[in-house]
């Protein structure tokens, strides 16, 4: 898709949007994907390109190998903006298929697409858990994808969702594709042996040092509410974890897994379970 020129911004607005993107960051409420200014700019330039707004884009763009990516449900949205309530319609979706049909501004009728799991077990798609567990929303996702860029391309300034992209993904209660936490992170932990957990809240904060089974316990929350519904989350990335609690090497090693289970929102019986049973290993009982 050609950038109209008044697309790109004066030396004005580009500081504006360096400026803000540097306040956000600062915050720490951006999706844990976005780490600098910098980054928190292009996504914020790329929504400007296609006329979204700069907390919209945030939340809704992401960039997997230097390409844009973002769910269905905001292709879906840029399509009914720019071609009126008819430019989508699914009339199938379930576990088997879905079919959808869809209409430009200036067409005379519309024209119909299908997507069905054996054409996702052709293209080698439908082993994994996520698909397993959600055949109808990951069918639905391809099958909007497909359409927004084979039929409005000027909408969708060549995004694609993650999963087309070969990130892993999760579906969300509305039903929409979203990344999943970045389970290699875990490795790329910078050493920070102290830690303390306000044990009102499970925040885990900067202070005075306390042990792992403290900071594992804040991080796993005994509530039953998980932050994160792991049956919502693919079985893979749950085991990725579980292998990096029982391969941690000291006890400071799982304070620092602790944070970053805490940053992430993930908690399960089974993280916990593996918890416990590194942290006696390492002889630990308070």
């Amino acid at each position: 898709m050609a950038i109209r020129h008044d697309d790109l911004p004066s030396q004005a607005d580009w500081s504006t949007m360096l400026s803000m993107a540097e306040q956000l960051v600062k915050s720490g409420l951006l999706p844990a994907t976005i780490k600098t200014a910098q980054a928190a700019v292009v996504i914020i330039q790329k929504g400007r390109e296609l006329g979204i707004a700069p907390m919209a884009a945030i939340n809704g763009i992401g960039v997997i190998n230097g390409k844009p990516v973002c769910g269905a449900e905001l292709m879906l949205a840029l399509l009914y903006r720019d071609h009126g309530d008819e430019a989508v319609r699914v009339i199938r979706s379930d576990p088997d298929a879905c079919e959808i049909t869809y209409h430009r501004r200036g067409w005379s009728k519309p024209e119909r697409f299908a997507f069905t799991i054996d054409d996702a077990k052709r293209a080698g798609l439908a082993g994994t858990a996520t698909w397993t567990k959600y055949p109808a929303a990951m069918l639905r996702a391809r099958c909007i994808s497909a359409v927004a860029r084979m039929a409005f391309p000027d909408s969708i300034g060549g995004m694609y969702t993650p999963e087309e992209l070969g990130a892993a993904v999760t579906v969300a209660p509305d039903g929409d594709l979203v990344m999943a936490p970045d389970v290699s992170r875990v490795r790329e932990i910078r050493p920070a042996t102290q830690v303390t957990i306000d044990h009102e809240t499970g925040e885990v904060i900067d202070g005075d040092p306390v042990t792992a089974s403290e900071a594992v316990e804040a991080a796993t929350p005994d509530d039953g509410q998980a932050r994160l519904d792991m049956d919502e989350e693919d079985d893979d990335v749950e085991a990725e974890w579980v292998r990096a609690i029982l391969d941690a090497e000291s006890p400071e090693r799982l304070a620092q897994i602790a944070n970053a289970l805490k940053e992430s929102g993930m908690s399960s019986p089974a993280l916990k379970d593996a918890y416990r049973r590194k942290r006696l290993a390492f002889g630990s009982t308070n």
